[in-house]
């Protein structure tokens, strides 16, 4: 069982794990990786498609709800058929 403080009931991390350095991270079996991040002031939202070396988004949110529903958006959209 993960910690309290680091992961919500949902198993996402807390804003308190985004704060310590931790990096939520989604890893699709088209060799795309997708992941959540606090990068200075704003939460970063970034995917990367490792098999064709490009990244196809980068995000900055003020608000770690807006970074979650883009990282999920994300997931939905490139997660393979």
């Amino acid at each position: 069982m993960s910690e309290p403080i680091f992961h919500n009931k949902d198993g996402s991390l807390t804003v308190y794990a985004l704060l310590c350095g931790y990096i939520e991270c989604k890893e699709l079996s088209n060799n795309i990786r997708i992941t959540l991040e606090l990068d200075g002031n704003s939460y970063a939202v970034k995917a990367f498609d490792h098999d064709n070396h490009t990244r196809l988004a980068w995000d900055n949110f003020d608000s770690v709800v807006s970074a979650r529903t883009r990282y999920k958006e994300l997931i939905r959209t490139h997660k393979p058929a």
